[in-house]
């Protein structure tokens, strides 16, 4: 019976060795969530980077069809970029590919800087 009780003396108290192993069980603990977190953030950047590519008017096979300028500049107000930030404009200009006529606006983040260019088909605009 004495012994039962100097395992429980001995169960009470905590060794610095008890302390260190349990420190090293938080400190892995909090580098596996902060590495989750990093990695969801980027694939989500990901995603939504992907997504902006891919979106109506970011190449001239998927250029939009317009019949008034007011109408591209209604969709390029609604534009935002894959960070969420505000387009601003950075100009403009014509361009023809395959006899089509296309009106090529230039965009650019004002939070990440990165740019962009949204086709717009205007033949029938400018017939």
């Amino acid at each position: 019976m004495h012994s039962g009780v100097v395992n429980a003396v001995a169960d009470e108290r905590r060794g610095p060795e008890d302390l260190a192993g349990m420190t090293g069980v938080f400190f892995v603990a909090a580098i596996t969530v902060a590495l989750i977190v990093l990695g969801s953030r980027r694939w989500r950047r990901n995603r939504l980077r992907n997504a902006v590519r891919n979106r109506p008017g970011s190449t001239p096979a998927s250029a939009i069809f317009i019949r008034s300028y007011g109408e591209m500049e209604d969709h390029l107000n609604g534009r935002r970029c894959h960070c969420g930030g505000y387009l601003e404009r950075a100009g403009e200009g014509p361009r023809e590919v395959d006899g089509r006529r296309y009106r090529v606006a230039r965009q650019r983040c004002q939070d990440c800087e990165e740019d962009y260019a949204v086709f717009f088909d205007v033949t029938e605009v400018l017939h």
